[in-house]
């Protein structure tokens, strides 16, 4: 759980509704992916009750914050992975479990996945431009997909060029979700 220091969470929640009328549907998804679950030490937690109860009647932007509220899942930990799970979920596939513990078959902790399909044994992992350019981060990245790969499981990397261009992505998701 993240607190938020000196931060009232009704103003935090007022900001998202405000937000709410000028953000296109994927930003406010991420938005709201990056506030939910916040702890607040004066008002507690940021929960999808209490972002839905700043929302003010009759407002335009209400609607996208209710499909917002609906999509989001607060697992997310960076607006790129939230619009990974969303482009994800437009091709049709099972809602992943969203930085999910994996584990093996004793329960031991093997890794924590961005989006994770358990059934399947596949987990796709969004790399910003700093699992590349960071030395010590790219040799853990490299080690974790060996060590992932040796327990049994696929690991499919993306970069925000697959955000973009997510043809290949899309493939490589859907051929190996349908294999297992």
């Amino acid at each position: 759980m993240v607190t938020v220091a000196g931060l009232r969470c009704t103003a935090l929640a007022q900001t998202w509704a405000h937000l709410a009328g000028s953000l296109g549907d994927a930003d406010l998804v991420a938005l709201t992916d990056a506030v939910l679950g916040l702890h607040c030490p004066v008002d507690g937690l940021l929960s999808q009750e209490v972002l839905a109860g700043r929302l003010r009647p009759g407002v335009a932007g209400n609607p996208r914050a209710l499909r917002a509220l609906a999509v989001a899942d607060g697992g997310a930990a960076s607006a790129p992975e939230s619009r990974l799970r969303l482009l994800v979920l437009s091709w049709g596939v099972p809602a992943p479990a969203v930085n999910a513990h994996i584990l093996d078959e004793d329960g031991q902790w093997l890794a924590t996945g961005d989006l994770v399909w358990f059934e399947q044994k596949v987990v796709v992992e969004y790399e910003g431009d700093h699992h590349r350019t960071d030395r010590r981060q790219w040799q853990h990245d490299i080690a974790r997909v060996r060590f992932l790969e040796a327990a049994g499981w696929t690991v499919i990397r993306a970069t925000a060029q697959d955000l973009r261009r997510p043809a290949q992505l899309r493939e490589a998701l859907l051929a190996r979700l349908s294999a297992a």
